[in-house]
């Protein structure tokens, strides 16, 4: 082989490698980038859970005006301080939740107040007693925020609801 055949060989070396050298570096800077820039999740949670803080004794018969107990959990992860309002509510079959709007034609039963700071939950035992019977009881746990500009509590669009049987004894 020639010098001229080598010299031939090191300049497309040289026109290939830059090319090579330049994507890579654009492929690791918009990697860089995106594990920078990536957005934190931000959001709050509201769980229930049976007496004992399990998923597997929640009752389906109650009776009227008989103790209810059920443990809420609530979950801050909004990178901030915030004061939660929990609404415990009843309706019947016609009641209906929302993302955008509280449990319409639904009775409040009680509610619990806790103030989180970011990154942290607490786990409540409720109590309650439903004062009527109602075949297809929809019980409602709700999550509200405190707003201190507007000094009111407004709904978060966070619910959880189940079914059960009120009866008379």
């Amino acid at each position: 082989m020639s010098n001229n055949e080598k010299d031939i060989s090191k300049s497309h070396f040289k026109i290939y490698l830059i090319p090579v050298l330049i994507a890579l570096g654009i492929v690791v800077g918009f990697n860089v980038y995106a594990i920078i820039t990536y957005p934190v999740q931000r959001f709050s949670s509201i769980g229930v859970l049976d007496a004992s803080g399990g998923t597997t004794h929640y009752p389906k018969i109650i009776g009227v005006n008989k103790t209810v107990n059920f443990t809420v959990s609530v979950v801050n992860q909004e990178d901030m301080i915030y004061y939660y309002r929990v609404i415990v509510k009843y309706g019947d079959e016609n009641t209906t939740n929302s993302l955008f709007h509280p449990s319409k034609n639904a009775k409040e039963l009680t509610h619990f107040d806790c103030i989180l700071l970011n990154e942290l939950f607490i786990f409540h035992k409720m109590r309650f007693k439903i004062p009527e019977a109602i075949n297809k009881t929809k019980i409602i746990f709700e999550l509200w925020k405190y707003v201190p500009l507007i000094h009111e509590f407004v709904y978060s669009g966070m619910w959880n609801h189940f079914w059960v049987n009120v009866t008379t004894p």
